[in-house]
């Protein structure tokens, strides 16, 4: 049975559609050879983009379904634990969580492993800018043929690789929109594959949100949509600055100053963990400064 298969038949599902937590839309949608989920509380006034919006896409439907209710449960996680006042939910948003299915084999030690490749994007896209350290690059617009998005209004692909002492891989995706404006993603994996498909995901999410802004649909007032519109417009001169600069030496992991499960209402059915590592700084701030990230 697919993970589909089993979200759509399980209690769990059943049980958060009649909860006080439900989202109010699901939908399935398709980009290129994409799929995408959405799950969220939104009207056709609000961005593509928000808080309030649940999202995952894969070239699989059950793993798109499956990236998105992993988002809907860790910021519901995220949110419920900072009412509470509970310390592991009071900084930095959902950096560094992750949430995995518990009827997965070692899903304890999955979602660790989520969450910390989570952290190590965040830590290393933020030592790429401001340490300077050493990346590989390549031009990628093939991928735009290869997975069917030709039509779309993507100038070039640029992938980033800074480099990260260990074996964990992270792509920075650039997408060019216009001369000087970009859309960006980023992503982390074992192989450089799979950090390159997360991360060009995460920039076609991005497109699509400012895609819709250009039709009349706004942005939400928050920090990360603050940074959309800005490297929109500007980010890809700021990006290009960067690259003249090749840097030397590999991002350094430190110690991680957080390493715990988080409680939450659906713990019957759902790990959620964070992880964060000591003297890691916010992604991203309510300064708009921050935007070339």
């Amino acid at each position: 049975m697919s993970f589909f298969q089993h979200l759509s038949n399980s209690f769990y599902l059943t049980k958060l559609r009649h909860s006080s937590f439900r989202p109010q839309t699901e939908l399935i949608q398709t980009l290129g050879s994409f799929y995408i989920c959405n799950l969220g509380s939104i009207d056709e006034h609000q961005s593509s983009i928000s808080e309030d919006l649940s999202s995952g896409m894969s070239l699989r439907q059950d793993l798109a379904v499956a990236k998105c209710m992993s988002e809907y449960i860790e910021r519901l996680a995220q949110r419920m634990g900072e009412k509470r006042n509970d310390p592991l939910c009071m900084k930095f948003g959902t950096d560094g969580f992750a949430a995995f299915p518990k009827f997965y084999p070692s899903s304890l030690k999955r979602v660790r492993a989520s969450s910390l490749l989570e952290s190590i994007e965040r830590y290393s896209w933020h030592s790429f800018w401001h340490q300077k350290v050493a990346y590989e690059s390549s031009h990628d617009s093939h991928l735009l043929e290869q997975y069917n998005l030709a039509h779309l209004d993507l100038r070039e692909i640029i992938n980033i690789y800074p480099s990260i002492e260990g074996h964990i891989k992270l792509c920075i995706c650039l997408g060019g929109i216009s001369s000087s404006g970009l859309v960006v993603g980023g992503g982390c994996g074992y192989t450089y594959e799979e950090a390159r498909e997360r991360a060009f995901c995460e920039a076609l999410r991005h497109y699509i949100a400012i895609s819709n802004v250009r039709k009349g649909f706004p942005l939400s007032n928050s920090s990360y949509c603050k940074r959309l519109a800005f490297l929109a417009e500007e980010g890809f001169d700021l990006y290009r600055d960067r690259l003249k600069i090749s840097g030397r030496g590999s991002v350094s992991l430190p110690e991680l100053e957080v390493d715990s499960l988080i409680h939450h209402p659906f713990e019957r059915f759902y790990h959620v963990y964070r992880t964060q590592f000591q003297g890691q700084k916010a992604f991203i701030s309510s300064q708009v400064d921050v935007g070339y990230l």
